[in-house]
């Protein structure tokens, strides 16, 4: 309300307001007496800076990083803060975007981003918030803006792991898009990894394909509605194969028999923990995990999942009916 005073004396009020409470924030987090109580204040802090428009320090920012993980119940108790999503900021985790409703809200967050993009001086940082700006221009279905932003981003800052993100998502010729034919596959069978899981195993069925790993916690969240879905589809042609990307077939044995059954088809990929060093997952264009794709009974892809697989019942029942 001070800095919507508009006047000099307002202003002033207004920073120094600012100034005092994220001091006080910081020393709250600081002095925490447990986890939940510093992820209480850190998401507080969090809150505190996208209301206001602040900008925060890389010391700050990872202060925040380090209090609150990406799995904290905070980061979804508040839907201003899941929609801001995937910046350093906030450090999220599966947001979307499409939480602002309201132009008012977009025309704000347009602005805030494009504050972090002109003024942080961490390239990988700026790049972040680049790609938000990408995602809220497809969100407002302005196509051209999106794609030029896009495209400078490719030029500019090719390596950095949001770029490959945008790019697998949005780049006209990823190899995961709808309307394509699924690229071919050949994976380790589990599991039995002597035998070999092709495209051709999945031919006639409708399937969804999920590209996971036991070190990835919005993998995880997913489980209890992949398993719901297959028990529900599956005698109706539906199957999934469940691609895991990790270091051993061990690990996945020893998931699936203490936590999760996962009674389809499995497949694995050797792949180190935030190395992308696998070349069938690269040259897939898989960058986050989990990636689902679901493919028809003819090979098309029908539909590309992120974090979550919403709207999946919805399209089985359309598929399966033919």
């Amino acid at each position: 309300k001070l800095l919507k005073g508009g006047t000099q004396p307002y202003t002033i009020q207004a920073h120094l307001y600012q100034a005092h409470l994220l001091t006080e924030l910081k020393h709250r987090i600081a002095n925490a007496k447990s986890g939940s109580e510093r992820a209480r204040a850190a998401h507080a802090l969090v809150s505190f800076a996208f209301r206001t428009q602040m900008m925060l320090d890389s010391t700050t920012r990872a202060t925040l990083r380090a209090s609150l993980p990406p799995e904290s119940i905070w980061w979804i108790s508040d839907s201003y803060l899941v929609g801001f999503g995937g910046t350093q900021l906030l450090f999220a985790s599966g947001s979307d975007l499409s939480e602002l409703k309201s132009g008012e809200a977009r025309r704000q967050m347009q602005e805030f981003l494009e504050r972090m993009a002109n003024s942080i001086d961490e390239p990988e940082i700026r790049s972040e918030a680049e790609s938000q700006l990408v995602r809220l221009a497809y969100i407002e279905a302005d196509t051209a803006r999106a794609q030029l932003l896009l495209n400078e981003m490719l030029v500019e800052s090719p390596n950095y792991p949001f770029t490959k993100l945008l790019a697998s998502r949005y780049a006209p010729n990823r190899p995961l898009r709808e309307g394509a034919q699924m690229p071919a596959f050949d994976f380790a069978a589990l599991p039995d990894t002597t035998s070999r899981i092709t495209n051709l195993l999945i031919v006639g069925k409708v399937t969804l394909v999920d590209f996971w790993g036991t070190w990835c916690g919005p993998c995880m969240s997913a489980m209890p509605e992949l398993h719901r879905v297959y028990k529900l589809y599956h005698d109706r042609g539906f199957e999934i194969l469940s691609v895991a990307a990790d270091e051993t077939p061990e690990t996945v044995a020893r998931f699936r028999a203490k936590k999760w059954p996962m009674p389809w088809l499995n497949a694995f990929a050797q792949y180190s923990e935030g190395v992308n060093d696998n070349p069938q997952l690269t040259a897939l264009g898989i960058v986050t995990y989990p990636q689902t794709v679901l493919v028809d009974s003819q090979g098309k892809i029908v539909a590309v999942f992120g974090p979550n697989v919403e709207g999946l019942a919805s399209t089985l029942d359309r598929l399966l009916t033919r």
